[in-house]
This record gives C-alpha cells, sequence and structure tokens, in this order.
C-alpha cells in the first residue's frame, strides 16, 4: 500500500505482528505492545503518518482511540490494555528509546518461560523465535559498540 521504504516497513512490521498475535495468543501481548511502539514512533517521533491499510491492521489490536489519537498521551491513553503497558509513563516521545528497551527485556522474559516448557508445539517455537530475536539485538549492539571503540560496559549493560 506504499511506496516509500519507511512505509513498506512499518507495514510489514505491522502485518507481522498482527498476524503472530493472531496465531500465538501467548505472544498477543508482546506483539501489540511492539505495534504500540512502532506506531508511536512512527507518527509522534518521525511524524509520519500511516497508510490507510496500516491503520486498518494495527487498529484491533491498539484500538481505535489510539489510532486517532493527536498526540503521544492521547494515543497511549487509548491503547488497548493489551498494548498500554509496553508505553508506560512516556514522558514524551524521546522516552520512546527506554520504552523499547523495557519491551525488549520483556521478550526475553517471555521468551524464557516459553522455551522452558515441555513439549514443542506453537508457543515453544514463538519463544525460540523470540529468544533468538534478542540475542541478535544485543549481537547487532556489541557489533556497534565495538566499532566505536571506547566500549564502557556499564553503558551497554544499562542499554540491554
Amino acid at each position: 500500500g506504499a511506496e516509500e521504504p519507511a512505509a513498506v516497513a512499518i507495514g510489514m512490521a505491522v502485518a507481522c505482528a498482527a498476524r503472530v498475535a493472531e496465531q500465538v495468543p501467548r505472544v498477543g501481548e508482546l506483539a501489540a505492545g511492539a505495534i504500540a511502539l512502532q506506531v508511536a514512533r512512527e507518527r509522534f517521533l518521525t511524524g509520519r503518518e500511516l497508510t490507510v491499510q496500516v491503520r486498518r491492521r494495527a487498529e484491533p489490536l491498539l484500538g481505535s482511540r489510539a489510532m486517532t489519537a493527536d498526540d503521544l498521551a492521547g494515543f497511549a491513553e487509548g491503547l488497548r490494555p493489551a498494548a498500554r503497558w509496553a508505553l508506560g509513563d512516556l514522558a514524551g516521545p524521546d522516552a520512546l528509546a527506554r520504552a523499547e528497551t523495557a519491551w525488549w527485556r520483556r521478550v526475553e522474559r517471555e521468551a524464557a518461560s516459553m522455551v522452558a516448557g515441555a513439549g514443542f508445539g506453537q508457543e515453544t517455537t514463538g519463544g525460540c523465535v523470540a529468544a533468538l530475536a534478542a540475542d541478535a539485538r544485543r549481537v547487532r549492539a556489541a557489533v556497534q559498540f565495538a566499532a566505536l571503540g571506547d566500549i564502557r560496559l556499564e553503558l551497554f549493560d544499562a542499554a540491554f
């Protein structure tokens, strides 16, 4: 539904998260939180509006009040409870990075719990995928920190 790379990326992310939420109920809140963070970043940090298709796909998880909000506070207040937790007590768009870090920490906890269970099904598979994604994020960040040269582990630990 869009030609700009940023619009295509948010569209793919929202579609993926919505599909995961539908297929694996245990990660529904994680997926809703991910969509909330991405939509908040897109609309209130970068100032880009969402395509009609993305809005339509995100609305069932986020809620219509959130999707029609004019500011971040109204967006957070209008979110469905399953997504609201991810934004926490944001003071403004610049706090989205801290909210995203908190989201990743919850992903790691949930993934560990899902993988620890007996058997192998959608939940275990979802936990493995989430754990791998969190690990990939840490590796990417470690490579970026290493490229900077002056590595201060306390900065890396604080971010992750």
